[in-house]
Order: structure tokens, then sequence, then C-alpha cells
């Protein structure tokens, strides 16, 4: 009988993972197949651990409330299965795994009311149940939520709680989710060079080996890829990144590979496949209202609307209150993604200040420890003097270094969080224009990344 409930819940899981609705029958029959107090012995693969979990059998209207409701239909058959599993010996408790889904939905769709309540809701149920992989996804919700309304103080606060927690926890199984929410986090309003090493180290290692699991590092360092403006290894990566997907029938990584690949495709200024591109990310989600991925991706998105807009994609006409909803949306978000950033880095600075970073500037000679590039002949960075405005086109001068317009310009970007190609689209330059002028100022200034250039520039008063 315990067997064939394994072969019951074995079906079950296959259907879900290829988003079937009909997957809860056989959950049921699972729970119906199990001696009392018993658990599959397949339980561990229910596990979510570093992955989104939403999904839809298909685009038609409806189709994520269907799917919802089979979640949630299936929920406490899913409890039964679990048996002993989740609750140490005690009576199998809901551990919250379709309020996950619906809170993923809830965020989908911007619907934040909903996603904040059922996130609750699979928090709590998580925590008690022991599900520490779902404890730590409801609050990655949060994290979501709290970075599209611009709440850096509650986004910190989330992200701040999936690593304690996990480092608390000890869990290695755990360390790929804990390197991913601070990487994201970092991605969006942070700095490229922040992003963990392992997502890096995991992701460069695939080209010889294709994945053998899901994960969200993939889908982070595609992102990572566009704000180094390495579009052509972007587009080399999503290929084989939805052949993966499809295989598996990973619906929402779908969605991002076309989406990522849209916005690769425009910044190398191939605007037919763009539009096919995103065509395709549209027709997955319009008809639910599914608009959440789009928006994510702030400025990158803006011009693939405008484009939209103004070009059939292969002969197919966006719905045009979709493109206004979602160019609204995209429009606030950068706003807020913008001055987030800005605090983001100030908070960075002051840390840095106040955990006894050497900036001062004495006898007219900048010391930093850690600076590296031009010394003076006390082996500190050999900046001396004040600094002159108005004889420089524009630029400032310190005493032995000239500062032109534009890299000046190009620090105040920096300063902001601005990725180099944030700061090519501003200045109408090439990223290879900005690149070399970023390696510049970094140079002249003696610094050996953006961080170190902001700190070095701020104690000059350069940045006032």
């Amino acid at each position: 009988t315990s067997l064939l409930g394994d072969i019951y819940f074995m079906i079950g899981y296959i259907l879900m993972l290829y988003n079937k609705e009909t997957f809860p029958e056989y959950f049921q029959r699972a729970s119906e197949h199990l001696p009392e107090g018993a658990s599959v012995r397949l339980w561990h693969m229910m596990r979510i651990d570093n992955n989104n979990i939403l999904s839809m059998e298909d685009n038609m209207p409806g189709a994520l409330r269907r799917m919802e409701r089979a979640m949630s239909s299936a929920a406490p058959y899913l409890t039964r299965a679990a048996g002993r599993i989740c609750t140490g010996g005690g009576a199998a408790r809901d551990n919250g795994f379709a309020e996950l889904f619906s809170a993923e939905a809830g965020y989908s769709t911007m619907d934040f009311v909903s996603a904040k309540q059922h996130a609750f809701t699979a928090f709590y149920a998580a925590r008690e149940a022991r599900r520490h992989d779902i404890v730590c996804n409801a609050r990655f919700v949060f994290a979501k939520i709290a970075l599209i309304q611009g709440n850096l103080a509650e986004l910190s606060s989330h992200v701040e709680f999936v690593r304690n927690y996990i480092n608390e926890l000890g869990d290695v199984s755990l360390r790929d989710l804990r390197e991913c929410v601070v990487s994201w986090m970092h991605l969006m309003i942070g700095g490229s060079e922040d992003i963990s090493p392992w997502i890096i180290n995991e992701c460069t290692g695939w080209r010889e080996q294709p994945p053998i699991r899901r994960g969200r590092e993939r889908f982070l360092y595609a992102i990572y890829l566009t704000r180094l403006g390495r579009y052509d290894e972007l587009l080399a990566l999503l290929d084989r990144l939805e052949e993966f997907c499809a295989r598996r029938g990973l619906w929402n990584d779908r969605l991002n590979v076309h989406i990522l690949r849209a916005i690769g495709h425009m910044k190398l200024q191939n605007r037919s496949d763009a539009l096919e591109s995103l065509w395709l990310a549209y027709d997955m989600s319009h008809n639910n209202n599914i608009v959440a991925p789009f928006v994510e991706f702030g400025t990158c998105m803006r011009a693939l609307i405008d484009n939209a807009r103004r070009y059939p994609a292969g002969g197919r006409a966006f719905d045009p209150v979709w493109l206004d909803n979602v160019y609204r949306k995209v429009n606030a978000f950068s706003k807020r993604q913008l001055t987030m950033t800005k605090e983001f880095q100030r908070r960075n600075f002051e840390k840095y200040v106040g955990a006894g970073g050497d900036m001062s500037v004495r006898a007219g000679v900048t010391s930093m420890s850690g600076a590296a590039g031009m010394t003076g002949t006390d082996g500190m960075a050999g900046i001396s003097g004040g600094i002159g405005r108005g004889g420089n086109g524009g630029g400032a001068i310190v005493q032995g270094i000239k500062l032109s317009k534009r890299e000046l310009e190009i620090l105040h970007s920096l300063s902001q969080g601005l990725t180099r190609q944030d700061i090519a689209d501003a200045s109408q330059i090439s990223v290879n224009t900005a690149k070399s002028t970023i390696t510049n100022v970094y140079n002249k200034l003696g610094a050996i990344n953006r961080a170190d250039a902001v700190r070095i520039a701020a104690s000059l008063g350069i940045l006032e």
C-alpha cells in the first residue's frame, strides 16, 4: 500500500512539474494509500529550495487562478503525504506550500495586498512545520514587493533575515538560496561587483556542462551579464537555458528567458528579434495580468515598450492597454529604484567610515587604506591640493590631477549606482567609451573599484 502511495505521488509530482492542473487527484490517491502516520518516501522532492514555483498550464484567461485553486486543493493531501517528515513525529501540519504559490501569484500581478497576506500565512505555517525553504522564499516575496514599492528599509530587512536565518540553521542545502537573495538585492540597487563569486563560478562552469538542477542563480548571472554589457554572451546563455527550461516545464523561468532575450537583442539593436522575444513573453502572461516580471527590469523595459508601440512583432500587434499599463509601472519603479540606489550607496559609504575606513585630507594629501594606483612619495594615494572648477571645460582640477567634464559626470553617475549601460545611455556614448572613461577615473583617483572611487571623491569634496 505504501509503495502504491509513492507511485501515485510521483505521477502527481511529474504532472505538477509540467504545469498540469490534474495533479491534485494523484496526490489525493497517494494520501489514501498511506498507512496512518506514514509518509511518502519521495517527499523530499517537494522541496522548493532556490526556485520560483509560479506556473500555469496554458496562456488562456484564468489559467493562473485555476492553477492557484489546484495548489490549494492539493494542500491537504500534500500535508497528509508529508506524514511525520514535516512534523518530527507529530500530526502532519500545513507547510505553507500552496500559500507560497498564491503569494507568488499575487506578486506577479502586482496585487501586493493579496501577496503579503498569503506570504504571511506561508511564513508562519512553514516555521511551525520546519519547512525552512518555504520560510525563506516567503520572506523573499516580501523583499521583491519592497523593491517594487521603493522601500529600502523593508527590502534590506527581509534580505538580512534570509541571510541570518540560513546562517543560523547551518543548512548547506540552502546556501544557494542565501547567495541568490543577497546577490539579487545588489544587482537591483547595488553594483554588479557585489554578486556572489559562487554564482559566477557556478554559471561559468556550466559552459562545459549543462545544468542538472533548476535555480535562480542562472537568471541572476544573466542579469549580471546585462549589467556588464556582455549581450552576446547573454544570448548564448539564454539559448541553452531555454532548452533546459523547455525540457523541465519551468514556466516562470521560460518567461524570464524571453524577457532577458528581448533586452539582449534590443541592446544589440536587433529590433525585430527583440520584439519577437517580447511578444513570446507577452503571449505567455498578458491574459492573466502578469506584469511584475516585466516591471522588474526598469529602464531596460521602457525602450522595448516604446518600440513595441511603434512596430508590430512579426505582424502581431501588442495590446496598447497592456503596453501603457506596464510602461506606467516601469516608469514609476525606475524612479524609485534610482532613489533606493542612491540611498543604498550612501548607507554603504557611511558604514565604511563608521567602521574606521582611513579617509582623511591632511597636509594636502588624501589617504585611503587599500587604495591602489597612483601613489605619492609616502606610498599613499597622491592627490594633493585644492579642487578648482571652471578651468577644465566644466571638469574638476585637483593639483596634478585633471578630471574632464565627462569624467566628472560619469563619476557622479557611479556614485548614484548607475551601470555602465545606464551611463552610456544617459551620456549618449558607447558602452566601451563609458568603460574606458570609468577606468580613467579609477586611475586618476587611485581607486580599485566603483566604491573606492566614490569614497575617495567624496573625501575630496568632488561629489558635493
